[in-house]
């Protein structure tokens, strides 16, 4: 599912909070949504997969609500998101916990975006009530979110114009098993691409036995598929995360434009990860296009959430991420 949510000037956050948890859990008809939401130049797309995510609770906190999203291995068990609209005025963002119980309205392991609590708002996604504005979604069953922010002052966050959102990843460490029940989500963003920072797991197997969780139990970034695709900048801090990605030979004679994999591991503490694109079917795109450009491949259109900061374009660090557009 891929949806461009339009909110009108004067538009309220728990209008905006409700419409958008509307269309994670379901709705495709946007004229069901608020009087909020600009009608006109929202769409909402599900050619290709629905959304699939689940309203555990409602009443979370003061404009906040808890989804919960079946593990694409074990639809038993489930992935929990918090929806934040209150922590930061005028912006939104995302939390995992491992379990939450909508009842007492607390849950289990919290992570937040690259472990910090208070940083993690940092990546927090920009809104505008006095003047309007929209957020571009893309979820996949139940699997990941994904938001982009857009308002007159530009798009994703403050700092990056990075989106923000969390996805799960496929297992590969022989311990990291079905039965074993370890959550598979990280909180990702777009400043990923350029920078050396953690994806959080709620909970995670400690080498020596036991496990770790919340801040303690992150996965270092490892962009499997794009590494030493161009040579970034001398004096680069950024090397070793070049999110760069250019048209490469066809074999023919000509050029395309790949999309390759990401994937995230963690070897100090014996985790070996897993992709996220097998699972959420996100891929890193080309540096170059501007934001919701498209492109086809295999029969299906991708569109870019494009990320360019002044600090990371320097670094080649443009994290062009390609979603699905339904």
């Amino acid at each position: 599912m891929f949806a461009r949510y339009n909110y009108s000037a004067g538009a309220t956050v728990a209008n905006i909070k409700n419409d958008i948890v509307a269309i994670l859990t379901g709705t495709t008809d946007k004229n069901t949504l608020s009087a909020s939401c600009d009608k006109t130049n929202t769409y909402i797309y599900n050619t290709y997969t629905n959304a699939e995510w689940i309203l555990h609770d409602a009443a979370a906190g003061t404009n906040q609500v808890v989804l919960k999203g079946a593990r694409f291995d074990d639809p038993t068990r489930y992935e929990y998101a918090m929806l934040d609209f209150n922590t930061v005025a005028s912006k939104f963002g995302v939390k995992l916990y491992e379990t939450w119980n909508e009842t007492t309205h607390t849950g289990t392991n919290v992570s937040y975006a690259f472990g910090s609590s208070t940083g993690q708002t940092t990546y927090y996604q920009r809104i505008n009530t006095t003047s309007g504005g929209s957020v571009i979604i893309y979820a996949n069953k139940g699997r990941c979110i994904l938001f982009q922010g857009n308002t007159s002052t530009g798009y994703g966050d403050d700092s990056n114009k990075a989106w923000v959102g969390c996805m799960q990843r496929s297992r590969l460490s022989p311990w990291d098993t079905v039965a074993a029940g370890y959550p598979l989500s990280v909180i990702a963003s777009g400043a990923l691409f350029a920078t050396s920072l953690v994806l959080p797991l709620c909970r995670t197997k400690n080498p020596l036995g036991g496990d770790y969780t919340g801040s303690s139990s992150v996965l270092g970034i490892v962009w499997r598929g794009n590494r030493g695709t161009v040579v970034p900048p001398v004096g680069s801090s950024s090397a070793g995360y070049n999110s760069a990605v250019y048209k490469v030979p066809d074999g023919a004679g000509g050029f395309y434009a790949p999309l390759t994999n990401i994937g995230c591991e963690y070897g100090a503490i014996g985790n070996l990860g897993g992709s996220f694109s097998d699972v959420c079917d996100v891929w890193l795109g080309v540096a170059y296009p501007f934001n919701l450009d498209e492109v086809i491949t295999g029969g299906k259109t991708y569109a870019f959430l494009q990320n360019t900061s002044a600090s990371q374009a320097s670094s080649n660090g443009t994290a062009n991420l390609c979603v699905p557009k339904g």
